[in-house]
This record gives C-alpha cells, sequence and structure tokens, in this order.
C-alpha cells in the first residue's frame, strides 16, 4: 500500500477494526477444538509443502503419519 492510498482505505480497514474486536470479545475456543484445529492446519501444511516438493500425499496420508509419529 501507498502512502497516498491510505485515506481510500480508512473506511475498509476500520470495519476490518470492529469485526476484530467483536471476534476477540468472543470466548477462547475450547482446548479440544484448538488442538484438533491446530493438527488440521498442520497436516494440511504439510500435505502441502510436500506435494510442491514433488512428492504427492493426501493430507489424510499426512494425518496418520503424524498420528503415528505423536505416539
Amino acid at each position: 500500500m501507498f502512502p497516498w492510498q491510505a485515506p481510500a482505505l480508512e473506511p475498509v480497514l476500520d470495519e476490518l477494526d470492529a469485526w476484530r474486536g467483536l471476534l476477540d470479545g468472543r470466548a477462547a475456543l475450547p482446548r479440544s477444538w484448538a488442538g484438533r484445529l491446530r493438527r488440521d492446519l498442520e497436516a494440511d501444511a504439510v500435505a502441502a509443502s510436500t506435494s510442491r516438493e514433488g512428492i504427492p500425499v493426501t493430507v489424510e496420508e499426512v494425518r496418520q503419519i503424524l498420528a503415528v509419529a505423536r505416539r
């Protein structure tokens, strides 16, 4: 973003700040959900990274590998 573009974006940024305040004010995610969400995001990231390196792997395969590795 260039300095001369900032005034045009102020209304949008103000709205985003308002939404962030509303969402941050809500209760935290339960630990079980946060853990599951973290594991799902980790599996997705590993699958994407591995696929970019030329090794095709599904997210489900990564989940299984990570589950065994955590035992």
